[in-house]
């Protein structure tokens, strides 16, 4: 497994569970079964945000979503897919170009992946009406259980969600996790990144990061644990504990020691 992982340009995460260099995205080896997870496409975010910020921007990040997708979907040959929420970016009715790039994205699993899931995050509002053409994709309210992993976007619990915390790896997205550094004459670089460590049950958890290109991130090695998005990070882990790993997109992934560490090395 090791040899062929190599091969795959696949770095082992903890158990059963590897990441691609340089593309953010998850593999899970289950039973007989491998599992392509993403998170945060954040569909259609151009025009929201040209239409309620003024900025424009070239609506490019849908075709870099697709090649990426294209190439660790032919690489890793999965059986199952899962969009672990915020498919869509706009919070109310979809926009033209939202329910356009959402068909081909559809379009494009239903032909491609045996079984898909999309997860509903935050910004998923009306899309349900979209899935109805596809017998191999489903729409899930909010989380789902495949043997010991747990997926759920990340901006929802319930007591059903922690009771099964405490034996399962759960995997969110959410947060866009990042990782902020500095130079020795005071620049700046953000790295987006996965984040994973134990939760407080004993569990496991893994962070993903945005598979939208556009998605700033919250830089974990200086943000507080109190001012975290996800309610996962605030009250079920310690965060100087997680370990974050930066991505270079289409390039390499950076190991980095834990958050707190890295709160004690990068400072201002």
């Amino acid at each position: 497994m090791k040899n062929q992982a190599n091969k795959m340009g696949l770095e082992l995460l903890i158990n059963n569970v590897r990441i691609p260099k340089g593309y953010p995205y998850l593999v899970i080896n289950h039973e007989d079964k491998k599992i392509l997870v993403g998170a945060d496409y954040h569909l259609g975010y151009e025009v929201v945000l040209a239409e309620e910020e003024g900025y424009y921007v070239p609506q490019s990040q849908f075709e870099l979503i697709m090649e990426e997708l294209d190439t660790i979907v032919k690489t890793v040959k999965p059986d199952i897919f899962i969009v672990n929420g915020d498919l869509k970016h706009k919070f109310s009715k979809r926009t033209r170009q939202e329910t356009k790039e959402i068909t081909e994205f559809l379009n494009y699993l239903s032909e491609s992946i045996e079984k898909t899931y999309i997860i509903r995050g935050n910004h998923d509002n009306f899309v349900r009406g979209l899935f109805n053409n596809y017998n191999n994709i489903e729409f899930i309210e909010y989380h789902l259980v495949i043997g010991d992993y747990l997926f759920t976007h990340g901006h929802y619990i319930d007591g059903e969600i922690e009771d099964l915390m405490s034996n399962k790896v759960v995997v969110i997205g959410h947060e866009h996790p990042a990782i902020l550094l500095y130079d020795d004459v005071g620049g700046k670089a953000k790295i987006p990144s996965f984040l994973y460590g134990k939760t407080k049950s004993g569990g496991y958890i893994i962070v993903l990061p945005a598979v939208s290109p556009l998605m700033s991130g919250i830089e974990v090695n200086i943000t507080p644990q109190n001012e975290f998005l996800s309610p996962y990070i605030r009250y079920h882990t310690v965060i100087e504990n997680l370990t974050p790993i930066g991505l270079l997109r289409g390039k390499e992934n950076l190991r980095f020691p834990n958050i707190g560490v890295l709160k004690e090395v990068y400072t201002e």
